[in-house]
């Protein structure tokens, strides 16, 4: 029942930071259709998105959970401080280093996510600047998620999942109120920098609030505990990797195709993510702490049985969905973004987009589960 609690928690903020996301995509399309400029930003985007699900969401988080809880668990508050303190300082550099690459090389990782970009120049240019806008939010974002384990392993999901929507709030908000003078996609693209640096600030306030040792910055000895952190995270970001090299092929292909492709995949990309995030990525953030904690107090007994009812549990609301994506998939696109610039012939090539993308969404629900289930056992 408690665990049920829990995934309701975050599943029903999850909702509704989705549901912000799907309106914040609704009124940017509005300004911007499936035009050369929503395509630049929202290949740009992905840049961010990688390298948060490939380092922090999909890497040191999924890692960094058992391992901070077993401090936890023991009632080791110094211990718990000093490994955070290293894994937040070795996270500030790699974050650092990647900033400054990508704002030095923004050209090349352009043409490297988009081939295609380089027969429009046009194209091209707006992406590389709407990248160096929105690249340094993952420093910011990769930090927070140190705060954002903190609380987790202390299974406090509340703030943890309140910050998506706050996120989207600001995203919105900088569509709406920025100067004139700024297009959508320059508006958006600022929006996303100070979402980052605001989702940095509002989870070390809540880890402050709480009163929970907050990790600071400190030399990066190598203790036994960090080494097997870090051998442990090779495999888990080879892991997220796959995930997101899948979306980065995706792109590749889109971009070689006429402008307003990769659109169609990122508005249809949307719905997906919503049964996924209120499903299996909350079902996996539950599990997690949850499972870990029971391993450090050696009370192995139950894990199989909370593994295969979570399993259970997630599978039946999951197929619904898909059948409803399936059969609704013109409805849908046709109500929230058909509308301004969206015409008929985006919103038909966006339902065809969301119809087979749907399709996939079990095996990723199942994905997300079970890794977290590993994850914990610090497999």
């Amino acid at each position: 029942m408690a665990l049920t609690k829990k995934f309701l928690t975050i599943s029903g903020l999850t909702v509704v930071s989705r549901i912000l996301g799907v309106v914040r995509e609704a009124v940017l399309v509005h300004f911007l259709g499936a035009s050369i400029e929503m395509d630049a930003f929202t290949t740009a985007f992905k840049f961010p998105s990688f390298f948060r699900k490939f380092f922090a969401e999909g890497g040191f988080q999924s890692i960094f959970v058992p391992y901070y809880t077993d401090f936890v668990t023991l009632e080791k508050k110094k211990g718990a401080m000093y490994f955070a303190s290293r894994i937040y300082t070795l996270t500030f550099w790699i974050m650092i280093a990647f900033v400054v690459i990508i704002h030095v090389f923004a050209r090349e990782f352009t043409l490297l996510m988009a081939p295609g970009f380089i027969t429009n120049p046009e194209k091209l240019e707006l992406t590389v600047e709407f990248t160096r806008i929105i690249f340094p939010s993952i420093a910011f974002i990769s930090l927070s998620t140190i705060y954002s384990g903190i609380l987790v392993s202390r299974q406090r999901f509340f703030p943890f999942a309140m910050a998506p929507i706050l996120v989207n709030f600001i995203l919105i908000a900088s569509l709406l109120i920025c100067q004139d003078s700024l297009t959508a996609g320059r508006k958006i693209s600022y929006g996303v920098l100070a979402a980052g640096i605001f989702q940095l600030t509002y989870m070390y306030g809540c880890v402050k609030y709480h009163n929970y040792p907050s990790p600071k910055f400190s030399n990066i000895r190598r203790t036994p505990m960090v080494k097997s952190f870090l051998k442990k995270l090779i495999p888990v970001l080879a892991g997220a990797g796959v995930a997101q090299i899948n979306i980065l092929v995706g792109t590749v292909f889109a971009s070689i195709l006429p402008t307003g492709s990769i659109t169609y995949l990122y508005c249809a990309d949307r719905f997906v993510q919503l049964p996924l995030a209120m499903f299996g990525i909350s079902m996996g953030i539950v599990l997690l702490p949850e499972i870990a904690e029971r391993i450090a107090k050696k009370q192995a007994d139950g894990i199989k049985e909370i593994q295969d009812k979570s399993f259970l549990f997630t599978l039946r609301l999951t197929l619904p969905s898909v059948v409803g994506l399936i059969t609704m998939a013109y409805c849908m696109i046709s109500l929230l973004y058909g509308h301004g610039k969206f015409d008929q012939e985006a919103i038909q090539n966006t339902a065809t987009v969301l119809k087979a993308s749907a399709c996939g969404l079990p095996a990723f629900v199942v994905a997300k589960i079970m890794s977290s289930v590993l994850f914990a056992q610090k497999d």
